[in-house]
């Protein structure tokens, strides 16, 4: 019989212990901190040109200017440096189809950025890249050239010579002195772009 007062007592000391735990309450707390999302910025640019007739002009004359409107466009979401190269250049019939380089007895070719001669001073030229002023904002478009002219001054030697004109865009973020480090020129608001010298 001891035994079973003791088994008795042993359950009713368990029912009462899982009574009074299921009853109490504890203070708690927790925090937690979210994915925190870093998205990076886009550098973007888009180069676009019209012209007046075609891709070509022919039969093109001393005196004769074709309007050749050349732009760029800075497409992402950050601020942009912009540089730009002009590969130029004369050719002539190899009178086997083919085109040689050509050199002219003389600069007969000028371009115009809405009346004004380029380049304006807008861009600097620095070994062999013409960098425009300043940050562009994103959304920015920058007429390079509207015209393009042969001047009077070009001779018989021009005669079946081709001019051909092509641009090359690069764009670079501001911050970071990224010019620097890629480009090696500086930008300053006062005295413009130059070469980076350590």
């Amino acid at each position: 019989m001891n035994r079973k007062v003791w088994m008795s007592v042993l359950i009713i000391c368990l029912a009462l212990a899982a009574i009074i735990g299921g009853t109490l309450a504890w203070f708690t707390a927790t925090a937690e901190i979210g994915p925190n999302v870093f998205t990076a910025g886009t550098l973007e640019i888009e180069a676009g040109e019209s012209w007046e007739i075609g891709d070509t002009v022919d039969n093109w004359n001393p005196g004769d200017c074709t309007d050749k409107e050349v732009k760029v466009k800075i497409t992402g979401t950050k601020k942009a440096f912009l540089r730009m190269k002009i590969d130029d250049g004369w050719y002539e019939d190899d009178g086997e189809g083919g085109w040689t380089s050509w050199t002219p007895t003389a600069d007969v070719i000028s371009m115009k950025v809405n009346g004004d001669t380029f380049p304006t001073a807008s861009w600097t030229l620095i070994d062999g890249w013409y960098y425009y002023a300043g940050e562009n904002i994103p959304g920015a478009e920058i007429t390079v050239i509207s015209r393009v002219c042969l001047a009077g001054s070009a001779g018989n030697d021009f005669q079946g010579k081709q001019y051909r004109l092509g641009f090359e865009f690069e764009a670079i973020q501001t911050s970071h002195d990224a010019a620097q480090d890629e480009w090696g020129v500086t930008w300053n608001e006062t005295t413009g772009w130059a070469k980076y010298t350590p």
